[in-house]
């Protein structure tokens, strides 16, 4: 009979099915001796598996390490949507509805984060309040704004108005940026219960507001991509600067005419 060879790692139904029938919370290290992979390879990669489940919102992990089902201590995975006015909700992955957010639980995060939330009562308008009980991811580093000094301290304010925190640049993190001038800071710290998010201007965009500020403003703001990759390039510099003979049989020369193209 053909000997079976043990995998590295388990798999996502082995950990998951495991830690629905433990009774505690459970280290990474814990877990792996409980389904047998000793080895410091095997300890890895169970902790990589632990972390991916947690980017998912499956797991939850507390301050001494412990490893949990995020459902068996009734917690909400789900994206950050933030108000202008300091408040936010919690957009669930699925299952409910809308969780309200008060502002001293929206200034641990910012608009577009990924958290687990314990619902933890009711506000005065009868809809579930949480509280934020872990981050599983953040948004996108980078924020569009304007670059100010107040105090002798640089900021940006960001564009986006539902990002209601101000980003604090550390002095020699301005790079050319001048007051009032559009800039992209890139977040080096998140923000914190009692910090705001720390940040270094990356890009200035310009002073006055018109249309290419806008266009760049737009494309940052957004993720939106605007650069060819060195594949593309690479595949154009291919192409030929003239028609090939053997491609001019099916096609009639127009090139006498003088024509305008709008692509």
């Amino acid at each position: 009979m053909p000997k079976t060879t043990k995998p590295k790692a388990p798999g996502a139904p082995q950990l998951l099915g495991f830690l629905q029938t433990s009774a505690k919370l459970m280290k990474a290290e814990e877990i792996a001796d409980e389904l047998g992979y000793k080895t410091a390879e095997g300890i890895e990669a169970v902790r990589a598996l632990l972390d991916q489940l947690m980017q998912q919102g499956r797991l939850l992990r507390n301050r001494r390490g412990g490893y949990g089902l995020a459902d068996k201590m009734d917690l909400i995975a789900g994206s950050i949507i933030a108000n202008s006015e300091g408040f936010g909700f919690l957009k669930p992955d699925e299952g409910v509805g809308d969780i309200y957010l008060p502002p001293f639980q929206m200034r641990q995060v910012l608009h577009g984060d990924r958290a687990l939330v314990s619902v933890v009562g009711r506000d005065k308008k009868d809809r579930p309040e949480g509280a934020i009980v872990s981050i599983l991811s953040r948004r996108s580093p980078r924020i569009v704004g304007r670059y100010l000094e107040e105090a002798g301290f640089g900021v940006v304010a960001p564009d986006d108005t539902r990002i209601h925190q101000d980003l604090l640049i550390p002095k020699g993190q301005e790079g050319d940026a001048k007051p009032g001038d559009v800039v992209v800071a890139e977040i080096t710290e998140p923000p914190a219960q009692h910090r705001q998010p720390v940040a270094k201007i990356v890009r200035v965009l310009g002073e006055e507001v018109g249309t290419s500020l806008a266009i760049d403003m737009a494309i940052e703001t957004h993720g939106i991509p605007h650069e060819w990759s060195d594949k593309v390039i690479a595949e154009t510099a291919r192409i030929p600067d003239a028609v090939r003979p053997a491609q001019r049989r099916d096609r009639e020369d127009l090139r006498e005419l003088p024509l305008v193209t709008i692509d």
